[in-house]
């Protein structure tokens, strides 16, 4: 069992648009570690296994629902110098993923990882009153409704599945449409935001 100065566990959730770049996860590393964050989410991992990277100060533990198959029949079209079609391309890439990240000093608490799909994956953790996060990556506005009405569906399934006398928090991006932004602001803030007053 792990403490925690001052009774306080910091916890953030991070869209990092990518994590196949070793540099990046550095620098999220190292972000992560001045700020003593306990507890890492993160969406939109792009990376298609599940699996763990140990970083200097962080375990990642990933989800993705690209299967082993998905990956090994574009290995052998390249192997075989044939070309890979868009269709098996985009199976054994998924632009999704999710993870959470364990700072290594909090590792002694972590009980367990579970890996739901590409989208979900949540870590149980040991205390006075064990700790539940979860780290979800909604679809975006324009997908199709069987896909959103499966993400919910399984991130409820996901929550039922947690004891009632445990602490849970959902760290997500919902990718929610808030306001559309101006011009203006195109170097400051991504595609949508929430204008004060709204």
């Amino acid at each position: 069992q792990a403490t925690v100065a001052n009774n306080t566990l910091q916890a953030c959730s991070l869209n990092i648009r990518g994590a196949n770049d070793c540099g990046k996860r550095d620098l999220i590393d190292l972000w992560g570690h001045w700020y003593n964050i306990k507890v890492m989410a993160i969406q939109e991992s792009k990376i298609n296994s599940n699996r763990k990277i140990d970083t200097t100060n962080y375990s990642w533990f990933l989800s993705s629902n690209v299967t082993p198959e998905q990956r090994s029949k574009v290995e052998q079209l390249k192997l075989n110098n044939q070309s890979v079609g868009l269709a098996d391309k985009l199976q054994a890439q998924k632009f999704h993923g999710v993870g959470i990240l364990v700072h290594k000093s909090f590792m002694p608490a972590l009980v367990n990882i579970v890996a739901v799909n590409s989208r979900i994956i949540v870590a149980h953790f040991k205390g006075k009153t064990d700790l539940w996060f979860i780290s979800a990556y909604a679809p975006q506005a324009d997908h199709d409704e069987s896909i959103k009405d499966d993400f919910y569906k399984a991130l409820q399934q996901t929550i039922q599945g947690i004891p009632g006398e445990c602490f849970w928090m959902i760290l997500e991006d919902f990718n929610a449409q808030i306001a559309h932004k101006e011009e203006a602001l195109d170097s400051l803030v991504g595609d949508f935001y929430l204008r004060a007053g709204e």
